[in-house]
């Protein structure tokens, strides 16, 4: 048996070779994120490592966490934070992903102040037309696109909301982390940290698209180590799937009703909607995370634990440690 690593963008290269033993190991999110439509894969047995849901896929396909499981592990000595809280949510921006614009307009259509964020590209310009595009043919059910384009977007402008650049690592700052400091426990100690630490709700946007996908990535282990309710902003049943895996998600505090919405817009629209109060209202907020205080750090605890590792690597078990270890490798 042999093995070959690729990326996402290597996917379709007609000068990629596979013999009928290959094992093909895609170590990258998926697709093109604003189309939901069926993957077509060679026949040789395939593994995906940074999903463990992707509707419509092969049933031969293996879905894996060996990144997320990759992110954990360098937690594993990691001298875990009590934080204390001062605000109500936190999000992180590292690139310009269809739910993460989505989000950004969402704060602004309802005016939501009480945030720590990350803005982590190196200048302040995008271009919003791929996104708005896409709304214009998303058809949801919940949403007055026309209400949402006006009161959420600066179409008069190619740049993000001025507001979002006050951030308290700078561009600068994370591109010196990011390249040197693979490990995911440094990047959160040098920086990433304080915002996690400082808020009582994470909005986690992982790259997923538009497909009805499940990825958790540092995005979400960050909100764990940070002791803060996770909110999957457009994830398609996310906090079911990470329940699944042993973890808590606080159905007693945040409404993950919007992970069964089968319209992505949807999905990211109500789960802000759904959850104003703890997104806007601090004292409200910090009771919650007071009152749950020591089922946060359970969810600490279990995101390094062996636990946690047996639910992962669950889909690979009947295979031998030598195989093992190259399918989870990333």
């Amino acid at each position: 048996m042999k093995f070959k690593r690729i990326r996402a963008i290597d996917w379709s290269n007609p000068d990629i070779k596979l013999d009928d033993d290959t094992v093909l190991i895609l170590g990258d999110h998926f697709g093109d994120e604003y189309s939901d439509e069926k993957i077509e894969i060679p026949k040789n047995i395939t593994v995906f490592n940074h999903y463990s849901y992707y509707e419509n896929t092969s049933p031969d396909v293996i879905l894996l966490l060996g990144y997320f499981l990759k992110t954990v592990h360098n937690f594993k000595n990691y001298k875990m934070p009590l934080p204390s809280k001062s605000c109500c949510f936190n999000f992180m921006i590292n690139k310009g992903r269809v739910n993460r614009k989505l989000l950004l307009a969402f704060i602004n259509y309802f005016e939501l102040t009480s945030y720590m964020h990350t803005w982590t590209w190196t200048h302040k310009f995008y271009n919003d037309s791929s996104v708005l595009e896409y709304l214009h043919h998303s058809n949801p059910k919940h949403v007055n696109i026309r209400d949402l384009i006006q009161k959420g977007f600066d179409t008069s402008r190619n740049h993000v909301d001025l507001k979002f650049l006050r951030i308290g690592i700078t561009a600068d700052q994370y591109a010196r982390i990011l390249p040197e400091i693979m490990n995911t426990a440094e990047r959160y100690r040098l920086g990433l940290g304080d915002m996690f630490e400082q808020s009582v709700v994470s909005l986690i946007t992982e790259p997923v698209g538009v497909a009805k996908a499940m990825m958790f990535t540092e995005k979400t282990a960050f909100a764990m180590v940070g002791l803060t309710f996770p909110l999957w902003v457009g994830g398609y049943k996310q906090a079911q799937e990470f329940e699944r895996f042993g973890f808590n998600v606080f159905h007693n505090v945040i409404d993950h009703s919007y992970q069964f919405e089968e319209n992505f817009v949807d999905r990211c629209f109500v789960a802000i909607r759904d959850n104003l109060q703890i997104l806007t209202n601090f004292e409200y907020a910090h009771k919650c995370w007071n009152e749950n205080l020591d089922a946060l750090q359970c969810n600490q605890q279990h995101l390094v634990s062996q636990n946690l590792v047996n639910h992962i690597t669950a889909p690979i078990s009947h295979f031998s440690e030598e195989v093992k270890g190259q399918l989870l490798a990333v």
